[in-house]
């Protein structure tokens, strides 16, 4: 009876051990797994401000047109393929019209992205180029020029509305596209660094006249940083869809390698 007792106690502080061992582990494990998203996190958010500085051979605006005409060439290419996609999906007796809908509109987003870029590039890139060429001498006397820097302001309103658009299409893509889609948002979060950057660099700095020149044409709207908070949240959480996604896909595909 003893033994059996002795034994009832054994496997009780087994169970025990066990149970704690498996519940240190699966804490560990959410531990990392939190460490290890936040630094993906920290290291996402740094490169989406992280954009390619002017040198001797380029300047910003230069830079700024070749990026955001890079950017309209690539969605073009997306909203192609997903035209060809929703074409498969008509001739396919399986699927239903509405998803072929959804398909279009998502197209329509994507091309509606790449074409008000492209309308926009030319002004932003003039905007730049002018505020960081005004003569130093017309700057001391009468201050920047508040209008071309609202030109930019307003520049980054629309770049915010049209990344906002863009997120929305991560994850409705096919999968082959959401990476393409991260790269472009990407770099229209850097080149909208670029712009807060050169506004940033020439609102400052004393001039004899410059507050005259500000009353007449207004005070200029700070960037609000909590909104650029919002839109780098935004912005990360569609790359981690797509990031997701293409992890998934490397799963199912080893598993059914093996």
């Amino acid at each position: 009876m003893k033994n059996i007792r002795s034994r009832d106690v054994l496997i009780f502080i087994f169970v025990i051990i066990v149970t704690a061992f498996v519940a240190v582990s699966a804490i560990a494990k959410s531990d990392n797994s939190s460490k290890s998203k936040s630094e993906s996190k920290s290291n996402s958010s740094k490169e989406l401000k992280n954009y390619e500085k002017p040198n001797a051979s380029k300047s910003n605006s230069q830079i700024h047109t070749e990026k955001i005409t890079g950017v309209v060439k690539n969605l073009d290419k997306v909203a192609n393929r997903e035209e060809t996609q929703a074409e498969k999906k008509i001739n396919n007796p399986a699927d239903k019209g509405n998803e072929v809908n959804e398909k279009n509109k998502i197209r329509e987003s994507i091309t509606e992205v790449a074409d008000a870029e492209e309308v926009a590039v030319e002004d932003v890139a003039e905007a730049i180029k002018v505020a960081e060429n005004q003569n130093k001498f017309k700057k001391f006397l009468i201050g920047t020029d508040y209008k071309n820097l609202g030109q930019l302001r307003s520049s980054l309103v629309h770049n915010r509305n049209q990344i906002k658009k863009l997120t929305k299409t991560v994850g409705a893509v096919e999968e082959g596209n959401q990476t393409a889609i991260q790269e472009q948002l990407t770099v229209l979060m850097q080149e909208r660094e670029r712009v807060k950057a050169v506004i940033t660099e020439n609102e400052g700095g004393f001039s004899l006249l410059g507050w005259m020149f500000r009353l007449f044409n207004g005070e200029e709207n700070q960037i609000d940083e909590e909104e650029e908070e919002q839109l780098v949240e935004e912005v990360e959480e569609a790359l981690e869809i797509a990031d997701e996604t293409e992890g998934e896909t490397v799963t199912d595909s080893e598993t059914a390698t093996e």
